[in-house]
């Protein structure tokens, strides 16, 4: 996969399979198999992902946000208030509608365009990094 310089990371959506939605549960399997997608999305794509995950997902959602501290959260709560948790990107509604887009989630970088802009070129990873 080949990112352009001004390309948004990738995303990776961390949510409860269907039919149950049970909530998922930060468990030392779970950090283990978290970090492995995180850094073979890293090799893949030379760029440090962004963990999506909706505030309802997680029984244990602060030792998610403490065991990943080194990546960028993009938060989706739906209920009007800002996250308390540290987030670069908030999903605050599902049901938005852009023009010339549609209908589609609707989501706020927390900053300023300029700060969006050194996001991107933070998230670069060098390709020599393991």
């Amino acid at each position: 996969m080949t990112l352009k310089d001004d390309d948004l990371p990738p995303v990776l959506d961390i949510e409860p399979v269907p039919p149950a939605f049970e909530p998922i549960t930060v468990d030392p399997d779970f950090i283990r198999s978290l970090r492995t997608c995180l850094r073979a999305f890293a090799a893949k794509t030379h760029r440090v992902p962004i963990i999506f995950v909706n505030v309802k997902t997680f029984t244990n959602r602060e030792a998610l946000i403490h065991e990943f501290s080194d990546y960028r959260f993009w938060i989706a709560d739906y209920s009007g208030k800002e996250p308390s948790e540290s987030w670069r990107f908030w999903q605050f509604a599902w049901f938005g509608y852009i023009n010339g887009l549609g209908r589609g989630d609707v989501s706020t970088f927390n900053g300023s365009v300029e700060d969006l802009k050194a996001f991107v070129r933070a998230s670069v990873v060098p390709s020599d990094s393991p």
